[in-house]
């Protein structure tokens, strides 16, 4: 038995460590944030994986806990949107 093809979502992530190389392409500054907006970029979900050192307020659908711990100890804000 195969599933029908609409039931088969596809998600597509991004980790933190693509976040802040890319900051140049995907963020504004904004009251001392570096504001990114992935749902518009088409993203669906924030990982963990690599360092934040800048404070990142970043707009997404979805985060997993450990990139909320990330992005708050840096000082930053994780917006579900």
């Amino acid at each position: 038995f195969k599933r029908p093809e609409f039931y088969h979502k596809k998600i597509k992530v991004i980790n933190l460590k693509q976040i802040e190389e890319n900051l140049d392409k995907f963020a504004k500054k904004e009251d001392g944030f570096f504001v990114v907006d992935l749902k518009k970029l088409g993203y669906h979900k924030v990982l963990s994986e690599g360092k934040v050192t800048k404070k990142l307020k970043i707009l997404a659908p979805s985060f997993s806990k450990n990139a909320i711990e990330k992005i708050k100890g840096a000082g930053g804000e994780a917006v579900q949107c």
